[in-house]
């Protein structure tokens, strides 16, 4: 008896439908919510010019295209990299590259 009585009164929208819509209108705050986000990411590469994304997109294409070049190519910038000893690894930071930032 009580679930009869939990249906919203309005003649201009079946009941039916009430639960889709708030399903709907939740998606559509979460989905600019991740819009917002996204646009909050692609702000930081607004200075930007046509120069330097053409520079990154180049070894992008080049990977692409010579897929074995590409994983030769990364397998000498892994073994380039410079690394800690073991001991050291707990003491100093590793930067973004993977290599030590300098204390000081």
């Amino acid at each position: 008896m009580l679930p009869l009585f939990k249906v919203p009164v309005n003649h201009f929208e079946p009941y039916e439908y009430l639960r889709p819509i708030q399903e709907l209108r939740q998606a559509l705050a979460a989905t600019q919510a991740q819009l917002e986000a996204a646009g909050a990411c692609l702000a930081t590469f607004e200075d930007l010019g046509p120069i330097a994304i053409g520079v990154a997109r180049r070894p992008r294409r080049m990977s692409t295209r010579y897929p074995r070049l590409a994983s030769a190519a990364k397998r000498v910038i892994r073994r380039a990299r410079p690394r800690a000893a073991p001991g050291l690894r707990d003491v100093m930071p590793v930067g973004a590259a993977g290599g030590a930032i300098p204390q000081g």
